[in-house]
């Protein structure tokens, strides 16, 4: 989100179009944020949600914390899931807050108030999409999925059930394509309804623009998500599970706005941190006391999950700065944009395991950067960072997130 002196326009960007979620704002053939007053964002014009479905009486109503306006009240209701609900967004710790400086949703106080992150497995995705496969009307003879991360699901449905794979095309215009399946694919003569399935919602404006496409395309559909925001249910008539913010996920998480500064939870501060070896590229499967080798294994080192999208804010590693020159080469080759390297002082392998002390050295430029977050590879190492910048940090290896 950016700031131009006022509330400005805040949404996705879908295949270069630009979609406001406060106002509805469009425009076409962008790769960023706009920078443009919203005309959503007033007491007067600010969108309302469907009623949260769990929700009972009306306990009492509160005057916004934000601005004092005591015309805006935004009432809490008895909530069979969370407890207590509203129309309004609840900030974290905090009593409701009316207009929020953003869309107006329902945001149940528990997890609205929860500063934890959700972190969910590309094993995880895969696990659900199954259980969305078993909970399928039998009338369903195709899986459409929304690219690129849909298409992960939807690739797991197809299989697990031998159904037609389509890839739903928004730009230049809306076209679902059948992905050949080879000989032994079942194909119906005429299709009875399709799934049209996405990884995940969070403002729910790509599922409602691949909902419009499969309409305009005539294609009757059942649309599903298998990570849902919980506010966000209702654009979609099948859920797999919910997904509070904040969260994050391992498929796209080296892609996503969140690495620098797109994101608009405060628990991600300026982006994210990395390690390098075990999360940029593969962990070295010996030490570094061969030097020859180890130069040879720092140029040949295989990717493991690289970010190509964004420009990465911080990249810190246990490597020697002798082998400086060999690291930022095999960045460059993999097409890694970077801001800060750093890498270990010490001159000599020796100088450097005298003094051994890997928390220091990655938690301390993470503790004193704006950054909300760091990735590293080594549970051990994860957990002592996180106790030691106080700040959450996702471990790759086994998933967990240490916060």
């Amino acid at each position: 989100m950016h700031s131009n002196g006022g509330l400005i326009c805040q949404g996705d960007i879908v295949d270069g179009s630009f979609i406001c979620s406060r106002c509805g704002f469009r425009a076409d053939g962008v790769g960023s944020q706009v920078y443009r007053r919203c005309a959503g964002v007033s007491h007067a014009t600010s969108p309302r949600m469907p009623a949260c479905r769990h929700r009972g009486e009306a306990l009492r109503t509160e005057t916004c914390k934000l601005c004092g306006a005591r015309e805006k009240q935004a009432t809490v209701y008895a909530c069979a899931i969370h407890g207590e609900c509203s129309d309004e967004r609840i900030k974290a710790g905090t009593s409701i807050h009316a207009c929020n400086l953003g869309k107006p949703v329902l945001q149940c106080r528990d997890y609205a108030a929860s500063s934890r992150l959700v972190y969910r497995r590309t094993s995880d995705l895969v696990r659900v999409a199954g259980d969305i496969a078993g909970r399928l009307p039998p009338d369903i003879d195709g899986v459409v999925g929304c690219p690129r991360s849909g298409m992960i699901p939807a690739a797991e449905i197809a299989c697990r059930l031998h159904l037609p794979l389509y890839s739903l095309n928004l730009k230049p215009r809306p076209q679902c394509m059948l992905l050949n399946g080879g000989g032994r694919m079942w194909r119906p003569d005429a299709p009875r309804r399709y799934l049209l399935i996405d990884d995940s919602v969070y403002s729910g404006n790509r599922i409602r623009l691949s909902r419009e496409a499969m309409d305009r395309l005539g294609l009757p559909y059942l649309s599903a998500a298998c990570y849902v925001r919980p506010e966000e249910s209702h654009v979609v008539e099948l859920v797999g599970e919910h997904a509070p913010s904040p969260h994050l996920f391992e498929w796209n998480l080296y892609n996503n706005g969140v690495v620098n500064e797109r994101a608009i939870d405060p628990i991600f501060g300026t982006g994210l941190a990395f390690d390098m070896d075990g999360v940029i590229c593969e962990d070295c499967p010996r030490n570094d006391a061969d030097e020859a080798w180890y130069r040879r294994w720092i140029t040949q080192a295989k990717p493991l999950y690289v970010p190509r999208l964004p420009v990465v804010p911080l990249i810190v590693t246990f490597r020697l700065e002798k082998y400086r020159a060999e690291t930022e080469d095999w960045l460059r080759r993999h097409r890694v944009r970077w801001n800060r390297l750093i890498m270990h002082p010490a001159a000599t392998r020796e100088e450097r395991n005298k003094n051994w002390n890997t928390t220091r050295h990655k938690g301390e430029p993470f503790r004193r950067s704006s950054l909300g977050m760091f990735v590293e590879s080594d549970p051990q190492q994860a957990e002592q960072i996180a106790a030691y910048a106080r700040k959450p940090v996702i471990c790759t290896d086994n998933g967990e997130v240490y916060q």
